[in-house]
């Protein structure tokens, strides 16, 4: 199940990011070209081979019996959190392509934040690591018979 949901939004981000490319080429203005790239290294291979391998280790009788129900809540964990961060990562790398500020009011002070698109990206990388990380170790735990 898990894995079908990965395949799936691997799919979607694959498209997303041709999408993007398309129109960028399109309008002659590559500025979001690092969303693309994001895009298509964490949302469509990633998420695509993540898909791949907890495909294809979930149908092995073997693999049922012993890791079964442990993996798919640690697979269903690697797919929020891998979101997470790449719906972050694709936040702030765009904020920071566009050259995007937050303009706010604290304590009667007006401040205006260049750095916010920073912060998100950090974020998206921060949960895009830790969900590589679950990755490696579920990639172990499923394959060490």
């Amino acid at each position: 199940m898990t894995g079908n949901l990965f395949l799936r939004f691997g799919a979607l981000c694959g498209l997303a990011a041709v999408s993007l490319t398309i129109y960028m080429q399109y309008q002659q203005d590559m500025k979001l070209s690092a969303v693309g790239n994001t895009t298509l290294m964490y949302g469509w291979i990633s998420m695509m081979l993540a898909g791949l391998f907890y495909s294809s280790i979930s149908t092995t009788s073997e693999y049922i019996e012993t890791v079964g129900s442990r993996m798919s809540f640690s697979a269903g964990l690697h797919l929020i959190i891998a979101l997470a961060g790449l719906i972050a990562l694709i936040g702030g790398s765009a904020a920071l392509a566009l050259n995007l500020t937050y303009t706010g009011t604290i304590g009667g002070q007006t401040f205006t934040d260049f750095a916010w698109g920073e912060k998100v990206t950090f974020a998206g990388n921060v949960a895009t690591g830790v969900a590589q990380l679950l990755f490696l170790l579920n990639v172990f735990r499923g394959t060490s018979r």
